[in-house]
């Protein structure tokens, strides 16, 4: 099992994927979405996302995004 820091459900968010790391993270998160691989995060990661999503572009971004990573938790 593997531990998914912030970082991976940020980064493809505000990079653009060209970016190694962005790519590489939209990998993680789509091997862990078709259970390829086994993963778990903190329950901080929603608010670390939030935050730093509202910091770089406002409140209906940070809202969109905060669903966004809830949903693909279900």
């Amino acid at each position: 099992m593997y531990y998914l820091d912030a970082n991976v459900f940020i980064f493809p968010q505000i990079y653009d994927l060209k970016i190694e790391f962005a790519a590489k993270s939209k990998e993680y998160l789509t091997a862990l979405a078709e259970e390829e691989i086994e993963g778990c995060t903190s329950t901080l990661t929603w608010d670390e996302i939030a935050y730093i999503v509202r910091k770089l572009s406002g409140v209906k971004e940070s809202l969109a995004a905060g669903e966004k990573f809830l949903r693909f938790l279900i």
